[in-house]
């Protein structure tokens, strides 16, 4: 096949049916180019190589759905266009509310002078997660929380070690964003 991007009726046949080859095809065909097109829609090639991968399980666990006589193409890029949409929007509205909850939870000063000097902090620490992968950003949320290490590793799937790093990443981003 190579880099053209062309799947033919039989081999989506065959990956409907099941056929691992067939879905390999697919996925090497497609894979690079759904990441650079979901890269540029993030604007973080890591969070498009973890959405690229997760469509491509969607797709081999959908295979039944797929029709060979359609263009496999359009398939793949509209589903990385509505997969990279609803990301976009649900980390916008993970983050919104990480940000509040943080400083719902600081106490409030009634001298006007601090309480614009909270809104500049706020508003550093929301640019500093906004800008962070996905996985980190919800790992410093959750220890925010009050979880420890092994809470979050848990809830998330991941390794403790993996944990750790991610919440010292997610601090290191937080700090280098406040003393820029």
């Amino acid at each position: 096949m190579g880099k053209n991007n062309v799947i033919d009726a039989l081999t989506l046949r065959k990956l409907r049916d099941g056929d691992h080859d067939a879905f390999e095809q697919v996925y090497l065909n497609f894979f690079k180019p759904i990441r650079l097109f979901l890269s540029k829609l993030t604007g973080s090639s890591e969070e498009a190589t973890e959405l690229t991968q997760m469509i491509f399980a969607r797709v081999w666990e959908r295979r039944v759905q797929i029709d060979p006589d359609k263009n496999i193409k359009q398939y793949l890029y509209t589903i990385a266009r509505n997969s990279a949409l609803r990301h976009i929007y649900e980390k916008r509205r993970f983050h919104e509310k990480t940000v509040e909850d943080m400083y719902d939870r600081l106490h409030t000063s009634e001298n006007p002078i601090a309480r614009l000097e909270e809104q500049e902090v706020k508003t550093l620490v929301q640019a500093a997660i906004e800008r962070m992968p996905e996985i980190r950003s919800r790992v410093f949320q959750l220890y925010f929380d009050g979880l420890s290490n092994e809470e979050i590793a848990r809830e998330m799937g991941i390794t403790t070690d993996n944990a750790a790093q991610h919440l010292s990443r997610a601090r290191k981003n937080i700090k280098n964003r406040l003393l820029s």
